[in-house]
């Protein structure tokens, strides 16, 4: 009984959500607050900075704040910010560069404690909206808190248009809203790096490559290690990234991405941090929490080491998919220790899946200790839960021991089709399972 309860209530946030996303704005559907009435700093002092060859160079912190301001009026389309050294933020209260189209250059350099939002606004980061065309590369943000509602990230809290984030490494905390009242219509979104990829029928295209989370993630819903939800309509990649932080939140929480609804791709990419839930704890999942989109999730080359903890629908790579959904997972593996969850949703690879959907899995693996009680590493099944209307093909897919995860004389019977070339190989085998070079 306790398990139907638990289906029911996923399927009914499933269809709420999904309704909202289907561009029904109406009354009750879950939105980011209004974005906040822009305001300069407040005790902080600016200095404007003049443009040497078109390029906006920053040494000092109010030549940031300056830049935020100017932010207000001017996005800064078609131009070019560069980093031209450190820049300690002090705890000020910063209000993020409000809204952004340019080139923004870190040049290697770093922010260092920074704080932005008290948790009543949304749209919060160092780029508040990161607009169509939009650049950020090689940047480092150490240390600091980024708190905010809805739509919070590290370095974009709302993506709109096409965007791409090179290069980048967050260490700050970063904490969307973490409880629901009955009144309250927002959710979460948020994500280490990018809180949320487009909205309600806005078309958006996120590259993200290089790029490392080592801070805590704190929210209730789409909360990911790197990005929070990539929306219906939204094209979003991840490419050569990992997460370190750990991951907290109630429903669709994943170590790199916490929920995707379109085109979604990860590629030698990693999530070895613990992904962990509170309350109703649905949809959990060690790279992805939920997919729920018409399109395609295409995971490649990549892998989870870190504990994942939920209820229902919890998977050591993706948490649950629904809504005719296809899933490709190619030569990824979990050697997660510590999978929790409901025995009947809970799999090495996925917790559920729904609605006619679809999943291939080529020659992946997850870690399977006959001596474990099931869901603390005793998963001896790909996938929890696979209704009748969906369809799941495993082909070279299987649990693997620990012993087998480190054996190093047979690699390529453990490991079929991966390549581990010396040199030059995508993977390289560590001291207890497979890493990325």
């Amino acid at each position: 009984m306790l398990s139907r309860l638990k289906s029911l209530l996923v399927v009914f946030m499933l269809v709420f959500i999904s309704a909202c996303y289907d561009f029904n704005d109406s009354a009750g559907c879950p939105t980011p607050n209004p974005i906040p009435t822009p305001h300069p700093n407040p005790g902080l002092s600016e200095t404007e900075v003049i443009p040497v060859g078109g390029v906006y160079e920053i040494y000092t912190m109010e030549e940031l704040v300056w830049i935020a301001n100017r932010s207000v009026t001017d996005d800064f389309d078609g131009k070019t910010v560069r980093f031209m050294a450190d820049i300690n933020m002090n705890y000020y209260q910063f209000s993020g560069i409000l809204s952004f189209a340019g080139k923004l250059e870190g040049n290697n350099k770093t922010i260092s404690n920074l704080m932005i939002g008290d948790g009543t606004d949304s749209f919060i980061g160092l780029v508040n909206i990161l607009e169509d065309g939009g650049h950020i590369e090689n940047l480092t943000i150490s240390n600091g808190r980024i708190y905010g509602n809805s739509a919070v990230g590290s370095f974009v809290g709302y993506l709109k248009g096409k965007g791409t984030i090179i290069g980048v490494t967050n260490s700050a905390e970063v904490r969307g809203k973490t409880s629901i009242s009955s009144d309250d219509t927002s959710l979460g979104f948020v994500g280490g790096l990018v809180g949320l990829v487009g909205f309600i029928g806005t078309e958006s295209d996120l590259v993200v490559t290089d790029s490392l989370n080592t801070g805590n993630i704190f929210g209730v819903s789409s909360v990911g290690g790197l990005i929070g939800s990539s929306s219906i309509l939204s094209v979003s990649s991840v490419a050569n990234s990992s997460n370190v932080g750990t991951i907290s939140g109630n429903v669709f929480v994943g170590g790199l991405v916490g929920i995707g609804f379109d085109r979604l791709t990860i590629d030698n990419s990693s999530n070895v941090g613990s992904v962990k839930s509170d309350g109703i704890a649905f949809r959990i999942g060690g790279l992805v929490g939920s997919y729920n989109g018409v399109s395609t999730l295409k995971i490649d080359n990549s892998f989870n080491s870190g504990t994942v903890e939920g209820l229902g629908d919890v998977g050591g790579v993706v948490g649950g998919a629904d809504a005719d959904t296809t899933m490709i997972i190619t030569n990824v593996h979990s050697y997660s220790t510590k999978v929790v969850g409901d025995v009947l949703t809970t799999g090495g690879i996925l917790g559920g899946i729904y609605n006619d959907s679809t999943i291939t899995a080529t020659n992946s693996y997850w870690l399977y200790d006959a001596t474990a009680i099931a869901g603390t590493g005793g998963i001896d099944k790909a996938v929890g839960k696979n209704d009748t209307d969906s369809m799941v093909t495993l082909t070279g897919s299987n649990a693997l021991t620990i012993a087998e995860f480190k054996d190093t004389t047979n690699i390529g019977t453990n490991f079929i089709g991966w390549d581990f070339t010396q040199d030059t190989g995508i993977w390289i085998m560590g001291t207890e399972y497979p890493l990325l070079r």
